[in-house]
């Protein structure tokens, strides 16, 4: 995967995807003809919900390096509830291949009190995208929790390991029609 910062600093929201056409070729230069294994990423925020001119402005400067002789594809990151059929259809025409959903928790209860803006039922039903993207979809879990309990300021801060696929609410789900995914903590690799 390609991470190349783009700074907000250094640049207008109409000049990103001038870097990202810059950054692309930097990379095609760099690497010359060993694109095939790397993805171009767009991560930092949720991609899907960013303003829809601007989304297919990033994905049009990305496209012309993906697939022949470049990129091995686009990965992305979201959350659960700024993707749908229509989002799904226009990422495929841009060549995302790989969707990493913002899950900071599977419980709803802890959902609501985050105003999350999704329940744990929707993250299960945004892994089923007609097999598009199933092999190479994720999701990565980072659960902010505040206690009044707690002193000012202070919070409880949740990672989930995304390799290991387990859930108490849902023992009926299958995790194994996920490619790469665990199903016990001896299995399976980390990161």
């Amino acid at each position: 995967m390609l991470a190349a910062p783009i700074s907000a600093a250094s640049a207008t929201r109409e000049r990103f995807p001038q870097q990202v056409r810059e950054v692309c070729q930097k990379a095609a230069e760099l690497r010359k003809g060993k694109l095939h294994d790397t993805q171009l990423a767009f991560f930092g925020g949720s991609f899907t919900a960013i303003e829809r001119g601007y989304m297919l402005s990033l994905l049009e400067a990305a496209k012309p390096f993906v697939w022949e002789d470049g990129f091995a594809g686009i990965r992305i990151s979201t959350r659960p509830d700024a993707i749908n059929e229509e989002i799904l259809t226009i990422l495929k025409e841009y060549h995302v291949n790989a969707i990493e959903l913002g899950v900071q928790s599977m419980n709803d209860r802890v959902l609501l009190a985050n105003k999350r803006g999704h329940t744990a039922q929707d993250v299960l039903t945004k892994d089923e995208s007609n097999g598009s993207f199933s092999s190479a979809g994720g999701q990565h879990t980072v659960t902010y929790v505040t206690d009044d309990s707690l002193p000012d300021g202070q919070y409880y801060l949740y990672l989930f390991n995304n390799n290991l696929g387990y859930s108490e609410s849902r023992p009926d789900y299958d995790w194994s029609q996920i490619d790469q995914i665990a199903t016990d903590l001896s299995s399976g690799t980390t990161s």
